[in-house]
């Protein structure tokens, strides 16, 4: 199993009461859809990919945090995502998503909305790791002020990335 394969097993890391105090969040769903095949289901794939038509959606359980966990005790909350490949290097923004999903039935054609962006531009030049924080979301998802239908990587507009980022079945 290779170390990128393992965190992203480990995507999300949520540091509460110290920075020493982690708690591990599960991905229970990842996919990515296509407009090239808007009737197909990509959730088995082995890669997540954000190019031009194809947007990468990713779901958390928050679950095993357990009930002292709460919003106002999560200090930070990044996401380790692996860049696997990187075919044109540019841009994607990172967007809450609106609706429900589930990484067996998710299609182009079946994509929930797009919420709030949380981040503009992320630069995606190499591969390796990419880290994002999630804080604001998860102590969101955490005290019920927003649904957990976790978030989608999209291309920025007029961005020529290609890009692949390791799923949890590679």
């Amino acid at each position: 199993m290779r170390v990128a394969t393992v965190v992203f097993r480990l995507v999300l890391l949520v540091a509460v009461f110290s920075s020493f105090a982690r708690a591990q969040v599960v991905v229970t769903d990842d996919a990515n859809t296509s407009s090239f095949s808007p009737k197909s289901n990509y959730g088995t794939s082995i890669a997540l990919i954000v190019c031009s038509g194809s947007n990468t959606y990713l779901k958390f359980s928050l679950a095993n945090l357990g009930p002292g966990i709460t919003s106002s005790n999560v200090s930070k909350a990044p996401l380790v995502l692996y860049v696997d490949y990187v075919l044109t290097p540019g841009t994607m923004d990172v967007y809450q998503v609106s609706g429900s999903w589930s990484e067996g039935s998710i299609t182009y054609n079946t994509a929930p909305a797009l919420g709030t962006k949380l981040f503009s531009a992320v630069s995606v030049t190499k591969t390796g790791f990419l880290s994002l924080d999630l804080t604001s979301s998860v102590q969101a998802w955490l005290s019920g002020t927003l649904v957990n239908n976790g978030i989608a990587l999209v291309p920025t507009t007029g961005s020529a990335i290609s890009a692949s980022f390791d799923s949890k079945e590679n």
